[in-house]
């Protein structure tokens, strides 16, 4: 009876783990099939001025399960002396501006002359999941005023918000105007298309401020915005570059991630000790006694961090802190 036991417990034991293993298999590949390199946000804003047009953009980049070195960027008309501050605060943080004459540049995708093309990231470094990047540059205010621009028959303003470059569908882009006192009638278009075409972009002026949301943004169209400025006013003296909504804080941002992260972890540690446990014989238990504590000790360690990652994010979202 009890040899009849033995092989009964190890018959089933092996069943679960297998159908276990299956699943998880199932899980990965699909979770892998379905993640794909996409934007979550891009939030961005133009503050006008005299003496010129301050751009701050704050790009929350998703590359999946799969691996990319970063980002690029490709600005017409950019001065690299205008260039304020490019940066990020979750991946590897190596800035390279490349100048016309380098190969590098028309492998990325950036054009040929013109525009300042400028990559973030380290080419030895491979990164996966949510990262955020950060520019802040500076060109001048005649490149965006204009008679008869963007399919206006008036002065305006325009701007192009989104590149058209950008490779990359966009969940959620929020484009600011600031010091926009001086400007009345916004519009905004996603390639061609209005809002009244069935474009998902909404626009609204509040005081000195122009907001335009842009939701499922397609890759390889640009968010254009334009105004009629009114000659009787003038732009600002000085920039500003506050968003009334304020993009998530890296914080947040880099907690949700190792949250689903050590989740993961959590899953893979406690199906390595239920196999352990269920297909243990009593003739090998003591050999896998060393192996069983230390995956124990590893799934508390990871229990551990997920109660942290938790009272930070909920400090992070309460009190906004960091």
């Amino acid at each position: 009876m009890g040899k009849l036991h033995d092989k009964s417990r190890r018959r089933s034991g092996w069943i679960v783990t297998g159908v276990v293993v299956l699943l998880l298999s199932g899980f990965l590949i699909v979770f892998s099939l379905v993640k794909e390199d996409k934007t979550e946000s891009w939030y961005t804003t133009a503050s006008v001025s005299k003496d010129g047009v301050l751009i701050n953009e704050i790009i929350d980049n998703d590359f999946g399960n799969g691996r990319n070195r970063g980002i690029w960027r490709d600005i017409p008309d950019l001065s690299l002396d205008d260039i304020i501050d490019v940066s990020t605060p979750t991946a590897n943080g190596t800035v390279t501006y490349l100048d016309e004459r380098s190969e590098s540049r028309l492998k990325l995708g950036c054009l040929s002359e013109g525009t300042a093309c400028i990559r973030i990231g380290d080419p030895d470094i491979l990164w996966r999941g949510l990262h955020r990047y950060e520019l802040t540059y500076k060109l001048p205010l005649e490149d965006f005023t204009g008679y008869a621009i963007c399919g206006r028959a008036e002065d305006s303003f325009c701007w192009n918000a989104v590149p058209e470059r950008w490779a990359y569908e966009i969940t959620t882009v929020r484009a600011q105007i600031n010091n926009a006192d001086w400007l009345e009638k916004p519009q905004c278009r996603v390639g061609n298309k209005t809002s009244e075409d069935g474009a998902k972009c909404a626009v609204e002026q509040t005081a000195d401020t122009i907001v335009v949301i842009s939701l499922d943004h397609p890759p390889k169209t640009p968010l254009i915005i334009s105004a009629k400025y009114k000659r009787s006013r003038q732009p600002a003296n000085t920039f500003s570059d506050k968003f009334i909504l304020e993009p998530h804080r890296h914080c947040q941002l880099l907690i949700r991630q190792n949250l689903i992260g050590n989740t993961y972890r959590i899953f893979l540690s406690s199906s390595a000790f239920y196999f352990l446990e269920s297909s243990c014989q009593p003739s090998m238990c003591e050999e896998k006694e060393e192996t069983w504590s230390k995956w124990v000790a590893q799934l508390k360690r990871h229990l551990l961090t997920q109660i942290k990652l938790i009272v930070n994010l909920l400090a992070c979202a309460k009190w906004k802190r960091w």
